[in-house]
């Protein structure tokens, strides 16, 4: 069983708080930390919509309860650009490090997989949630034009449209068409 990801939030967000102002056309500094959460909370919703880290690059903390079978692990999202770490809790509860000479990260479709090397014999776990731990950095080194367009689509309604209102959705439906050869979800 995978359980829930932890994704750190990136250092920047993939659009600044001017280019969406400019966007936007807004001209004053009293929604400005309004139009920045909506910022993060287009990439969040990216990201979730596609299965794809729409920033530059963060770290992701994925848990595992038992090793994959086949020895292959296939990250919750991608594209991968370093595996950190792989770690486990041994039979008696101590987090061990597998040594990187153990795995290997195999580049392929969106997000790749990390391989264990047909060497590598799996310890024991112990019975846990989270048992095996993987830790990599994933994102884009420049995001997509078309994903960067997506988000602003959904800053752009839902700063237009802060309160319940039965106004058609058309920036919502365009978003995720833009966004829907890249979802892996």
């Amino acid at each position: 069983m995978h359980l829930q990801p932890v994704i750190s939030a990136p250092v920047t967000e993939p659009i600044s708080l001017d280019t969406m102002k400019g966007w936007l056309k807004v001209e004053f500094g009293d929604d400005d930390a309004l139009i920045g959460s909506l910022i993060s909370a287009a990439r969040e919703w990216a990201t979730a919509h596609t299965g794809l880290i729409c920033a530059g690059s963060v770290q992701v903390v994925e848990r595992y309860e038992t090793w994959p079978i086949g020895g292959v692990f296939v990250p919750g999202y991608g594209p991968i650009l370093s595996v950190t770490t792989l770690k486990y809790y041994d039979a008696d509860n101590v987090l061990q490090t597998v040594s990187g000479s153990e795995y290997y990260y195999e580049a392929g479709g969106e997000a790749g997989a990390v391989c264990m090397k047909d060497s590598f014999t799996n310890p024991s776990l112990y019975g846990r949630p989270g048992a095996v731990v993987l830790t990599y950095t994933a994102g884009f080194s420049e995001v997509p034009s078309v994903m960067i367009t997506a988000m602003r689509l959904m800053v752009a309604y839902w700063y237009e449209n802060r309160v319940d209102s039965p106004k058609p959705q058309h920036s919502l439906r365009a978003a995720e068409s833009l966004l829907r050869a890249w979802k892996r979800r």
